[in-house]
């Protein structure tokens, strides 16, 4: 759910002007949407397995 929020509160900020366009890298909007979204959904897929040991 995270991931969610923070994604449309990105294109919120891509559409208002709140976050630079240079933030995009050249991309659409939502190529670095997409990333951070993704980028969360790992990071707590990782935080959720507790290593062996």
């Amino acid at each position: 759910i995270i991931s969610i929020v923070v994604g449309e509160a990105m294109l919120i900020g891509f559409l208002l002007e709140i976050i630079p366009k240079s933030w995009a890298f050249g991309f659409l909007p939502v190529v670095p949407i997409v990333v951070v979204s993704t980028l969360i959904i790992v990071i707590g897929t990782l935080f959720r397995f507790k290593p062996a040991g």
